[in-house]
């Protein structure tokens, strides 16, 4: 159905696609669990909640904008 060099081709580009689906979802994914972890969560409770709730929104900011 294909001429022999149009499926490696396609092969390239599905692998491709794939690994760039893959990425997008290992760096967006830790911004939304923050999300629905912290939605509910008291992050005033006290100084060291607060600093380890800042540190981890940074974290998963830069992975998230590393995708776009």
């Amino acid at each position: 159905m294909f001429p022999a060099g149009e499926t490696s081709k396609e092969g390239q580009l599905t692998g491709m696609l794939l690994l760039v689906t893959t990425c997008f979802l290992i760096f967006t994914s830790p911004q939304y669990i923050r999300y629905i972890i912290f939605a509910n969560y008291n992050i005033l409770k006290d100084v060291e909640t607060f600093a380890k709730v800042a540190l981890l929104y940074q974290c998963t900011q830069k992975c998230f904008f590393t995708n776009r």
